[in-house]
């Protein structure tokens, strides 16, 4: 939803003082949420967000209550459960709090009046580029991590008389719509990086956010970008193409089997990689390869933004072991599959989403992940093809594949495997 094809260069050049901005408040994985009473009308959570003007010095008019200055922590916020709005704020280019010229940060004093409190130190929050929307707003993520996040969350319910408390973005993604999921993803991913980059890697002094939060650098003028993990993620069709193998971690919600993943070693492809997962993980060996699509992911595993790059391969035995490096794993047939799928589909009033994974575990044992996450569109996407058109994988051959993209490295494997001969790539792909 927003045009990231920019620079600070060209943010600065548009800029205006009648322009407005808006923030999209976040502290690490936390995004702030407003609280929708549950007789909202249904068509109101098809916003991406909601739009508040700050005003300085002023007190936000707002039908909601004003709740007060000693608010309760976020995470007994009694909104809590219906929170599945994206809260940013609106402003002018020319607010004086906000400075989107130098240090870009926006600073803000505990009384809430940006002309008052003179003995009290102003906090500098720092704020991150986003990009641009359709109607020409530029977004920014207003980092309040530290010791000023409950403060400044209290003046948002306060002084703006906002329903609003922070929570952590897997909680709310299947309550956003896909815009503010991209959004707040975008946010709580440059937040966590900078949490975890304040020191430069090379020379260890301290390092600054620069160019708008896109980048750190330290004294030294090394430079550091903010990092994205690639992650292979896979389906594995059995021999004879009617089951699917998924596991489970000691990390997953009790009931969960999801297709297998793991990170990419470097110089690694990503057919390697799937084979090598599989291989470490439950012993099975895997010839053909497809990568199908990819899903960036913000709340990644220690903290990281991962790319999730999604494949479908082809067992070439379906004997399996468990090694431990799972809680469990098995072959799952197509028919249990496809209803776990379709699980979703269901739709009763009231039912969120934790009661229609409880009612899949209830009737098969098991349920798999939502349509939020790629897994979910690599078991949907299996069946929907093998119900058609059989296995996915045709027998012996590397040429007629179901649609998808298809790997070059399994061309080369595949012909090198036929000639019994070393074969280099040329030309392109050199």
């Amino acid at each position: 939803p927003l045009f990231r094809a920019v620079d600070v260069q060209r943010h600065e050049a548009s800029s205006s003082s009648s322009a407005d901005v808006c923030l999209v408040v976040v502290a690490g994985r936390e995004v702030c949420a407003r609280g929708v009473p549950s007789t909202s009308p249904e068509g109101e959570k098809d916003h991406p967000r909601t739009n508040t003007q700050l005003q300085a010095g002023q007190q936000q008019p707002s039908s909601q209550p004003n709740h007060g200055q000693a608010q309760e922590p976020p995470s007994s916020f009694p909104f809590l459960s219906d929170m599945d709005h994206l809260q940013v704020l609106l402003l002018p280019s020319s607010h004086p709090q906000l400075d989107t010229g130098l240090q870009y940060c926006f600073i803000w004093r505990q009384g809430g009046n940006h002309d008052t409190a003179e003995d009290e130190k102003p906090v500098q929050f720092p704020l991150y580029q986003l990009g641009q929307d359709q109607a020409g707003h530029w977004t920014f993520a207003l980092d309040i991590s530290g010791p000023n996040k409950l403060p400044f969350i209290d003046f948002m319910r306060a002084e703006l008389g906002l329903e609003v408390g922070m929570v952590d973005l897997r909680k709310l993604m299947s309550g956003f719509s896909i815009e503010a999921c991209a959004i707040a993803g975008q946010a709580v991913a440059l937040s966590q990086w900078h949490q975890t980059h304040t020191f430069c890697q090379q020379c260890g002094q301290p390092t600054v956010p620069t160019q708008a939060g896109l980048r750190r650098s330290c004294s030294n003028k090394h430079k550091q970008y903010p990092r994205t993990d690639p992650v292979v993620i896979m389906l594995v069709e059995s021999v004879d193409g009617t089951k699917a193998l998924l596991g489970r971690s000691h990390r997953s919600p009790a009931g969960m089997y999801t297709t297998l993943s793991g990170f990419l070693d470097q110089c690694e492809s990503i057919e390697e990689a799937v084979r090598r997962e599989i291989y470490e993980e439950a012993r099975v060996k895997v010839g053909q390869v497809q990568l199908l699509g990819s899903q960036p992911w913000p709340i990644g595993r220690a903290g990281s933004c991962e790319l999730m790059l999604g494949c479908i391969a082809k067992a070439q035995d379906d004997a399996m072991v468990n090694t431990g490096e799972l809680e469990d794993v098995r072959w799952f047939s197509h028919e249990d599959v496809a209803a776990a799928v379709r699980m979703y589909e269901a739709y009763f009033p009231g039912t969120s989403t934790s009661g229609l994974q409880q009612q899949s575990k209830e009737r098969l044992g098991f349920f798999v992940p939502p349509p939020l996450a790629i897994a979910h569109h690599l078991c949907r996407t299996w069946v929907e093809h093998t119900q058609v058109h059989g296995p996915w994988f045709k027998p012996d051959s590397y040429q007629e594949q179901p649609y998808g993209l298809h790997s070059a490295t399994a061309q080369v494997e595949q012909e090198q495997q036929q000639q019994h001969a070393p074969t280099l790539l040329a030309g392109d792909n050199e």
